[in-house]
């Protein structure tokens, strides 16, 4: 009996120190990743904004269907759909969306530019503002998933598009 009560105290004493370090924790943050390319910014542009083609390279990506001119939900392999909006387009430079859904843990944008260092060479930045809302979620991004995850995977996959060896680099 007394080892379930130990056992019981330090399960309550470790979800109590996840829910007060994720409180603690700001609601707001920055996050990036940043990689060069084998490829013209003309092609990555078209990868980037062409959405309906997102399932043919992006891994657990199921299905992506427009909702207007703006806006589109993207569909993972479970079932789960996010809604994201386009906030900002300067073709072959900069493209920001955001999470469109008011229902989520969690929101914000990524901003993605494109800058020519060659001819077929260019460089990719994915800078994430992002807002978690629940606590638990904050304390689990910030401390076991990481906040560059999600990016991390973008990136990987966008270069595997173009057979790109690629280094992504956190910033």
């Amino acid at each position: 009996m007394t080892y379930v009560l130990i056992i019981t105290g330090v399960i309550a004493a470790l979800l109590i120190s996840v829910l007060v370090i994720g409180y603690l924790l700001p609601v707001k943050h920055v996050a990036g990743v940043r990689a060069v390319l084998d490829c013209s910014v003309e092609r990555l542009w078209r990868r980037l904004t062409e959405f309906s083609e997102y399932p043919d390279w992006r891994r657990g990506l199921k299905q992506v269907t427009r909702v207007n001119d703006d806006t589109w939900n993207e569909t993972d392999q479970s079932g789960d759909s996010i809604s994201y909006q386009s906030v900002e387009i300067l073709p072959k430079r900069r493209f920001v969306r955001r999470i469109a859904n008011k229902d989520l843990p969690f929101g914000g944008t990524w901003t993605i530019e494109l800058a020519e260092l060659g001819p077929k060479k260019t460089r990719v930045n994915i800078s994430e503002a992002g807002e978690i809302y629940n606590p638990v979620f904050r304390f689990v991004s910030r401390f076991i998933t990481g906040r560059h995850g999600s990016m991390s995977a973008f990136m990987e996959d966008l270069a595997k598009t173009e057979s790109t060896n690629v280094h992504i680099e956190k910033c």
